[in-house]
């Protein structure tokens, strides 16, 4: 089999020709099979038992290959992804190391970046953490960006904490202060009968700021109240 499935078709045909190309040489050079396998849905499975199942299905763990062999597998609507490694693998790509270069190199650039860099990222990472002599002789990295790899061999940055807090905290106040806004309105007692004067009639959007102690008062008397009016106050 070859060592690139795209069943969703999300790679350009340049990314996807170099990918396969890269697995099927260190594999030729090494002896170790990786596979990439992308699908369009879960259809409802456990991504790491449907990992499992096609792990034993294509024979990557039989005594063809030693157990040297590594299934990474995605799944395109879900945005979820698994790595079945194996036993001969095991040693110099351990399940926590797995993990991380999902987290933090196909999952995190894919927001980012989209599929194309992602998964040409993630393969990169992986080849590196075996150790592959097409890393080591900058083939890898030749093949990529001739595919149209963009950008460096690192993950994108996390956003910073704060960053979030002081967005959040924006987006919270201007929701306050809209609402706010929008129901500080007067109940007025004139000669027609009562009325609420909204925040934007006759100036009355000043009103909030007003209060907040950003605008001095000197919003006109509107030319409908009568004289028989007395009081007003906040609904």
């Amino acid at each position: 089999m070859r060592p690139l499935v795209d069943h969703p078709g999300v790679l350009q045909s340049g990314m996807k020709n170099a990918l396969d190309t890269l697995l099927s040489e260190h594999e030729r050079i090494t002896g170790e099979r990786i596979v990439l396998a992308l699908f369009r849905s879960t259809a409802g499975a456990d991504p790491a038992q449907k990992a499992t199942e096609l792990f034993n299905a294509w024979q990557l763990n039989s005594s063809l290959t030693r157990g040297n062999s590594v299934l990474l597998v995605f799944f395109w609507k879900e945005r979820e992804a698994h790595i079945e490694i194996g036993y001969g693998m095991e040693a110099v790509l351990p399940e926590k190391e797995a993990e991380r270069i999902i987290s933090e190199f196909l999952i995190r650039d894919l927001d980012s970046s989209g599929p194309n860099r992602a998964l040409g990222l993630t393969v990169f990472e992986l080849l590196r953490t075996l150790e592959s002599p097409l890393v080591k002789s900058g083939e890898a990295e030749r093949a990529l960006r001739s595919a149209g790899f963009q950008g460096p061999w690192a993950p994108a940055p996390r956003q910073p904490l704060w960053l979030w807090i002081l967005g959040f905290a924006a987006s919270g106040g201007l929701l306050l202060f809209t609402l706010y806004w929008l129901t500080s309105a007067e109940v007025h007692f004139s000669r027609y009968g009562n009325f609420r004067l909204r925040p934007w009639e006759l100036g009355n959007w000043k009103k909030p700021l007003i209060r907040l102690g950003i605008l001095r008062s000197k919003s006109p008397r509107p030319e409908h109240l009568g004289t028989g009016g007395g009081t007003h106050g906040n609904w």
